[in-house]
C-alpha cells in the first residue's frame, strides 16, 4: 500500500537519506515531491548524499539538535526562518566556516572547500494538509506575475529549486568569483535578472536564490536563455568535476549518529 510509511522507506532505502518524514502531507503532494527528487537524483545521483534529512521545520530542528548537540544539554534551535508558516520549503545548511577551531579545510583538484556538517530540506506550514492542487495553483499564481521564472508551473519546481540550494552549498558556487562575474555580465551588472530569470533572484544581497531559481528553470526548460543555460551548464559542469570526491559526503557522519541513536534506543 503507498502510504506515507511507503515513501519515506522508499526514499530512504533507494537514496540513503537518513532522516524522511512526510508527516501531515497529503498523498498526492508526497508523491510530487519523490517524483521531483528522483528526477534530479537521477541526474546528479551523488547529490542524495549530500542531504541529512527531509522533514518538516520541527522535524529539522529536533534532527539538527540531536546530531550538532547530542552530548549537551542545550536546546538549539536552527533558523527561526524555519518556524515561517508562510514559506513552503527551505533549506538549510550548517557549514563549520574558515576558523580553525570548526573545521579543517579541504583543498580538492586544487580548489578550497569547507567541510559541510548537515544539510536539510524542510517544509514548511503552508505545505501541510495542503492538496496537489492547491500548490500548484499557487506556483502557477507566482509564476504567471514574475515573481518565479515562466515554466516554474507546478509544485515540483519548488522542490527543484531547494535542490539548487544544496548544490550550492556543496559546490559552493556563491563563493566562485568567475562564476559571480559571468552571471554579472550576463544579466548586464544584475539589471536584467528579474526579466531573465524572475523576481525572487534578486532577494537578498547574495546570488544564493538566483541560482536556485535558475537551476529550477534549467531542468525544465534549459534553452530558457543565455543566463540560465549558462548557470546550467556550469552546476553541469561542476558536478561532473567533482562528483566523485569526498565533498558530497555529508550524510555520513549523520547517518552514523542515527545508528548509534538507534543502538542507545535498544539498550
Amino acid at each position: 500500500m503507498e502510504n506515507k510509511e511507503y515513501y519515506e522507506e522508499y526514499i530512504i532505502n533507494n537514496y540513503g537519506i537518513p532522516y524522511v518524514s512526510f508527516n501531515n502531507l497529503k498523498i498526492d503532494v508526497i508523491k510530487d515531491i519523490v517524483e521531483a527528487l528522483e528526477l534530479v537524483f537521477n541526474r546528479y545521483p551523488r547529490l542524495a548524499d549530500s542531504i541529512c534529512s527531509l522533514g518538516d521545520c520541527e522535524d529539522i530542528n529536533n534532527q539538527y539538535n540531536l546530531f550538532i548537540n547530542s552530548n549537551k544539554h542545550k536546546k538549539i534551535v536552527w533558523g527561526e526562518y524555519l518556524e515561517d508558516e508562510h514559506e513552503i520549503m527551505n533549506t538549510v545548511c550548517y557549514n563549520p566556516g574558515l576558523l580553525p577551531f570548526f573545521g579543517k579545510v579541504k583543498i580538492i583538484k586544487g580548489k578550497m572547500f569547507i567541510p559541510n556538517k548537515f544539510i536539510a530540506i524542510a517544509y514548511g506550514n503552508k505545505m501541510l494538509n495542503t492538496s496537489k492542487k492547491e500548490l500548484d495553483d499557487m506556483t502557477i499564481k507566482s509564476s504567471s506575475n514574475g515573481f518565479h521564472p515562466p515554466h516554474f508551473n507546478t509544485f515540483k519546481s519548488f522542490v527543484y529549486h531547494e535542490l539548487g540550494h544544496v548544490l550550492t552549498f556543496v559546490l559552493e558556487l556563491n563563493n566562485d568569483f568567475e562564476f559571480f562575474n559571468n552571471i554579472r555580465k550576463l544579466s548586464n551588472n544584475f539589471k536584467n535578472i528579474d526579466s531573465m530569470i524572475s523576481k525572487y533572484a534578486n532577494y537578498g544581497e547574495d546570488i544564493y536564490e538566483l541560482i536556485a531559481e535558475a537551476f529550477s528553470e534549467y531542468l525544465v526548460s534549459p534553452n530558457t536563455n543565455s543566463l540560465i543555460n549558462y548557470i546550467g551548464k556550469q552546476i553541469d559542469k561542476k558536478y561532473e568535476t567533482y562528483h566523485n570526491t569526498c565533498i558530497f559526503n555529508v550524510n555520513n557522519k549523520f547517518k552514523n549518529h542515527k545508528i548509534r541513536q538507534k543502538k542507545l534506543q535498544k539498550k
